[in-house]
């Protein structure tokens, strides 16, 4: 049987050696490409066929997030393991938002990297206990504000992000090629979605939201 292809990003050298030496213990998977920054595993992934991808969060010049964006934009098919020593409710949210495919705590990864890439390999998510555990117990709080974001259009949330940066209706009228009408009907709509009275609960919603 084909063997599963994984490719690593992670800026610690030595961790990464661990990390292939457990993963290729297994015989039904293969480590065939890896690097210390986003940069250098986008490149790989230009030419080398993987099936998974693990992901530090934490590297220099990309972080994670902006790899993992970059990742769904270029190769879509690819699946998407996220590593991180950080564990708490924000980063967690960021990268679930992503799309990605699991989340391990980056001190279990040992003990459970094969798990994890065997529920992935199989079509399932795959957290860790700990970051199951934060999950369950702020789930209120982690969706409360992305379901908010799901009755948003693509126009919509822009608008909103160019609101909260400061922009007159005028300016983004014209940053987007739209008419000042235009621009007042979005952010009419937003108003409404969100049940927000003014433009500092817009500006409050657009920070907490992370957009």
């Amino acid at each position: 049987m084909e063997k599963y292809r994984i490719v690593l990003a992670d800026d610690h050298e030595i961790f990464r050696l661990g990390l292939k030496t457990v993963i290729e213990s297994d015989p039904a998977l293969e480590v065939v490409g890896e690097g210390g920054s986003g940069e250098v595993l986008l490149d790989l992934l230009h030419h080398t066929k993987a099936d998974l991808a693990i992901v530090d969060l934490s590297m220099p010049h990309m972080d994670g997030f902006a790899i993992l964006g970059k990742l769904t934009t270029h190769f879509p098919d690819l699946k998407r393991l996220v590593l991180s020593m950080h564990v708490d409710t924000t980063s967690i949210k960021e990268a679930m938002v992503k799309g990605i495919d699991g989340f391990i705590n980056k001190e279990d990864a040992a003990d459970s990297v094969l798990e994890a890439i065997h529920s992935v390999r199989k079509g399932k998510k795959f957290f860790s206990r700990d970051i199951l555990d934060l999950i369950l117990s702020n789930y209120d709080e982690m969706f409360r504000l992305q379901r908010k974001m799901n009755v948003l259009t693509r126009r919509e949330i822009e608008i909103a992000r160019l609101i909260a940066s400061g922009m007159i209706n005028k300016r983004i009228a014209d940053l987007l090629n739209i008419s000042v009408h235009t621009v007042q009907f979005h952010r009419s709509n937003v108003m409404a979605k969100l049940a927000l009275k003014n433009t500092a609960d817009l500006v409050g919603f657009v920070l907490k939201a992370d957009i």
